[in-house]
């Protein structure tokens, strides 16, 4: 998934160079900018030993709410490519919920 989005990172970054140099738009906007933005954000979203600090954090921050469960990280099983946790048995929400 990584090199996918590598990829697609690098096939946008043409577009936006092109689209900054070529047009007024681009000028304004500056869209180079805008996906290193977004390229940054992604790689520390795709950083799992942050992710697995999040939800240490996460955890410790919703503690006091016991309907609310957090799965715990399993620290030597996390890599930055592997986000391991604990298995939580989970249940349907009634359909009269919805999501938004």
């Amino acid at each position: 998934m990584r090199e996918i989005i590598v990829e697609d990172l690098e096939a946008l970054a043409q577009v936006a160079d092109f689209i900054d140099a070529h047009t007024e738009v681009g000028k304004r906007y500056e869209f180079g900018n805008m996906l290193g933005d977004l390229r940054r954000s992604l790689r520390r979203e795709l950083d799992f030993q942050r992710e697995a600090g999040n939800l240490h954090r996460l955890r410790k921050s919703l503690r006091e709410y016991e309907k609310i469960v957090i799965p715990e990280p399993v620290d030597d099983y996390t890599t930055s490519r592997v986000l391991t946790m604990d298995f939580i048995q989970g249940r349907r929400l009634p359909t009269s919920v919805r999501c938004v």
